[in-house]
């Protein structure tokens, strides 16, 4: 098994003909039990190599296939095999040099979106699992992590953003330049890659990218102001010292609603909307479900029962009480009521045996490769908001909230299950949750009315 340990990108946008052009250095680790020749990774199929070599700048043989891929938006991923000058033993290091260019046509991922794409309007492209703009190594998974050094190139009056640290940005008449870091490995999922012709706005915590028109320049201010409220709230409350870094959010694209470290996505359509009373309420909501991603999601023991409650789950709560917290206006209150309309239309849908609604299946049994198909239907939101605000009112709120950031930080590196932060809960409040847990997450059982805002007084079953 082969390790990607660090990334040294020189990205270029759309120069001499090229909508993207790529130089980069990969640190190599052998990661396996056995000593090993050849190197395979994954690269997006519309990317062309133009050549690999070793340390020393020699060119190695490599060999590439097209295969379907579901973990990609277009269904397929190449898969470049690399054959080394000398086999790399169990522990070994080695560098190698790729040199690639090509395009990113408009996807097509759980819906028809313009995101992952580069053309004139701009470049927007994801991590691992979507765009595949850098060499990811065969085997990856939701806790791959590297560190990575990136330059990026772009024509005037473009700006780059990608993630972790801008060390420096150079402005010139034609082309613009932004050199990013990171200081700790930084999940392969969350390598965002975008630019735009946007202009900054420099907040307390928040590096606002937006469009140039008042409109935007407007919205980038309310962004800053509630997104300081938002920050401060989830560092004390959720933890995370890597998120102690500066926090980038951009206007980006229709359909550009996204988390990735600390940069966060609001579409163009979204973007003014913080600044219509009558519809600011959805978009602040939009901005802290974003935001909480770099706060709540533990590192996941993968493909096992019950992950996708930790990956999608736990962002699909968790902001609602940073939300309550920063604008205190009885948010979390409709934000529950919500959840059981959600639930109960859920359940009306299935006795009418909708063809849209996916067969229920107990929450602890759904996998991370069940999110595209519950997601969307609202099943991780539903039943399970209903049952983790229940949980809350069980402890109480204080002690759920001790418990919470107890099993955030127990569990940023160590991966974590779905009973490790019931079992945190229960250190945490001094009550028992197991026969809860298994009982209600672990069934279909319907909820009982009682338990919901408008069910009457709150039952204390268990």
């Amino acid at each position: 098994m082969i390790d990607i340990d660090s990334y040294d990108l020189h990205v270029v946008l759309r120069s001499n003909g090229l909508p993207f052009s790529c130089r980069g250095k990969l640190h190599l680790t052998n990661a396996g039990p056995t000593a090993i020749d050849r190197v395979a990774f994954h690269l997006h199929s519309e990317l062309t190599i133009r050549e690999v070599l070793d340390g020393r700048g020699v060119p190695l043989e490599r060999t590439v296939s097209v295969e379907p891929y579901d973990l990609s938006y277009t269904g397929d991923i190449a898969l470049h095999t690399v054959r080394l000058p000398r086999p790399l033993r169990t522990g070994g290091s080695s560098q190698l040099v790729v040199r690639y260019e090509g395009a990113f046509s408009p996807s097509s991922a759980r819906s028809p979106s313009d995101y992952m794409r580069i053309d004139e309007d701009g470049a927007y492209l994801r991590g691992a699992g979507y765009s595949y703009w850098f060499p990811v190594a065969e085997g990856w998974d939701w806790n791959t992590a590297a560190g990575f050094e990136i330059a990026v190139q772009a024509p005037a009056p473009w700006r780059p953003l990608a993630f972790g640290t801008l060390l420096d940005e150079e402005v010139g008449d034609d082309r613009v330049v932004s050199r990013w870091a990171t200081d700790a490995p930084w999940p392969l999922l969350f390598g965002h890659l975008a630019a735009a012709e946007w202009e900054v706005h420099d907040g307390a915590a928040l590096r606002v990218y937006h469009r140039r028109s008042k409109r935007s320049r407007d919205a980038a201010a309310a962004y800053a102001e509630t997104g300081e409220k938002l920050l401060s709230f989830c560092r004390t409350r959720y933890g995370n010292a890597s998120s102690m870094r500066r926090i980038h959010l951009a206007e980006l694209c229709r359909y550009g609603g996204i988390s990735a470290g600390n940069v966060i996505g609001i579409p163009d359509d979204r973007f003014p909307d913080i600044t219509d009373e009558g519809r600011s309420e959805a978009t602040l909501e939009l901005l802290a479900h974003e935001l909480v991603h770099g706060f709540v999601i533990p590192a996941v023991v993968s493909d096992v029962p019950g992950s996708a409650l930790l990956i999608e789950g736990f962002p699909s709560y968790f902001h609602a009480l940073a939300l309550e917290a920063a604008v205190d206006n009885g948010f979390y209150a409709r934000f529950v009521r919500r959840a059981w309309a959600a639930y109960r239309q859920r359940k009306a849908s299935e006795r009418l045996a909708d063809a849209n609604v996916p067969p229920e299946i107990p929450l602890l049994a759904l996998r991370d490769e069940d999110i595209g198909r519950y997601k969307d239907v609202f099943l991780l939101d539903d039943r399970f908001i209903a049952l983790i605000d229940r949980v809350r009112t069980v402890v109480g709120p204080e002690r759920f909230l001790r418990g919470t950031r107890s099993f955030f930080d127990c569990h940023r590196t160590d991966p974590a299950r779905f009973d490790d932060f019931i079992a945190a809960l229960e250190s945490a409040s001094g009550t028992p949750l197991r026969g809860f847990a298994d009982r209600w997450f672990g069934s279909t059982e319907p909820l009982p009315d009682a338990w919901s805002p408008d069910g009457g007084i709150r039952g204390t079953r268990r």
